[in-house]
């Protein structure tokens, strides 16, 4: 839908195998689809490309897809199933002139950027420890808070393992662990979304609190004890950022095309999705 509504880009066409999805799809946008990517590709001419398939056929799609040189693709997370595959993704791009953007959404979001300045500039003092909530796997869910923490402190260092955990659905894991961002020690949780979903990231500063969850960001800060002399208190006060979580598929978007259109570097792309899958990787090693 982010093509749909963002004035700088005209949907012009999907492909998927499902009949049902195609139905659906030419219904609700009005446009062609078709159950073949080289007949999508041949026939609507596309610019730019989706590639919203599993991961697990991130790869063989995009390497249709590529073959076409579009002027981007914007590829769901995580950017592929190994290692391997994603540094050839990256490659090829790269040698077709081709932009390649993942779509972490968080990094989009004019509340996440808002967030980073304000811990850049000093608002919460020394963020020096967090926790996350995840559920639906690490590859599927966990990795959003991975990036984002990359995003918001820089790369990583130790990784420990807590608790090996469970699958989901059999072949995504859901471990405890711990990593270090930046100088900022983070603790994973996996949740069992059967019961219900966990998404949600607590930072713990010097000068305050975050806790940012499914479509809110929220902060507190201290403020004199009135009871203890020299002391400090986290305020009752809660303080709220803006994310307008409803269109963040927009900000993706938006994005893109002042990339393309004023060159202004992309928040997210193959390199930075490929410095995340190898801190998943390295997870899965220890399990």
């Amino acid at each position: 839908s982010g093509y749909f509504h963002h004035k700088s880009f005209a949907l012009v066409g999907g492909a998927d195998l499902d009949a049902d999805k195609r139905q659906k799809f030419q219904k609700k946008y009005n446009k062609p689809t078709f159950a073949d990517v080289h007949e999508l590709m041949i026939k609507t001419k596309p610019d730019v490309v989706s590639v919203a398939v599993p991961t697990r056929h991130h790869f063989d799609v995009f390497n249709e897809v590529i073959a076409y040189s579009p002027v981007a693709v914007v590829c769901e997370k995580p950017i592929a199933d190994s290692l391997t595959e994603a540094q050839e993704m990256v490659t090829k791009a790269r040698d077709r002139n081709c932009v390649l953007v993942i779509n972490y959404t968080r990094r989009f979001g004019p509340g996440t950027n808002e967030l980073k300045k304000k811990i850049h500039d000093g608002l919460f003092g020394e963020i020096y420890k967090g926790t996350v909530w995840y559920s639906k796997g690490l590859m599927n869910n966990g990795t959003h808070f991975i990036d984002l923490l990359m995003y918001l402190f820089g790369g990583t260092s130790e990784i420990k393992l807590i608790n090996k955990g469970r699958y989901w659905e059999g072949t995504d894991p859901e471990p405890d662990f711990s990593v270090q961002f930046g100088d900022v020690e983070v603790i994973f949780l996996a949740g069992r979304q059967e019961y219900f979903e966990m998404n949600r990231l607590e930072l713990v500063g010097t000068n305050g609190r975050i806790e940012y969850g499914k479509g809110r960001i929220e902060y507190q800060l201290i403020k004199p004890d009135p009871v203890f002399s020299g002391g400090t208190i986290l305020d009752n006060k809660t303080n709220k950022i803006e994310t307008d979580s409803r269109r963040y598929q927009y900000y993706v978007f938006e994005h893109l095309s002042q990339h393309l259109n004023n060159n202004l570097p992309l928040n997210s792309n193959g390199d930075t999705a490929i410095e995340t899958l190898k801190v998943a990787e390295q997870i899965k090693e220890r399990l």
